[in-house]
């Protein structure tokens, strides 16, 4: 079978550049969370807008990828990150996998369903002038935004939170930083 052998050569590869797993220790995790958000794009609406233009820029260390976006879900009872997002900033290796063991249930508020949770991962971003660090589930969002943050992050930074005309953080508990320039790049 040349293309199993393929298989395995290739994964040998990938494995060889992440870091050894740490061995599966203490009692199993026993975790329920529930997460909510809703993105609709209107009928006839070009649904790239609503792919560049849901939630709120965002800039995910180390890589600093261009094009991120967030969204605040005050719904949620924890913080989420898109498990494509984990793997294009380079987060894939500093991902703690769930193990067989655990028992990690995040619940969608519309439906019931519960999440495939693969891991757990500490994500720093910037985002609205300020620099922020927080562990978050990583599942398969399904939403045009890469990072969904909960109530954990809330009470964690205790934004001020302005809504005029769209979302914006004034104030928080984290360090300041440059603020990020809301336009999609495309070169």
């Amino acid at each position: 079978m040349p293309n199993a052998r393929n298989h395995a050569i290739k994964e040998a590869a990938i494995r060889a550049r992440l870091p050894e797993l740490v061995p599966a220790t203490g009692p199993p995790l026993a975790v329920e969370e529930s997460f909510t958000a809703v993105s609709a794009v209107p009928a006839g609406q070009d649904p790239r807008l609503t792919a560049v233009s849901m939630g709120f820029p965002i800039s995910v260390h180390p890589l600093r990828l261009p094009n991120s976006r967030g969204t605040l879900s005050t719904g949620s009872t924890t913080s989420l990150i898109d498990t494509r997002c984990v793997r294009l900033a380079g987060l894939l290796a500093r991902m703690v996998p769930i193990r067989p063991i655990d028992e990690v249930h995040i619940s969608t508020l519309f439906g019931g369903q519960h999440m495939n949770v693969f891991g757990r991962v500490d994500v720093t971003f910037d985002a609205f002038g300020f620099e922020f660090s927080t562990p978050c589930w990583v599942v398969n969002l399904g939403l045009p935004v890469d990072i969904a943050l909960g109530m954990d992050w809330l009470e964690t930074y205790n934004p001020k939170i302005s809504w005029r005309q769209e979302l914006e953080i004034t104030d928080a508990n984290a360090k300041k930083v440059r603020k990020l320039v809301d336009i999609y790049v495309t070169e």
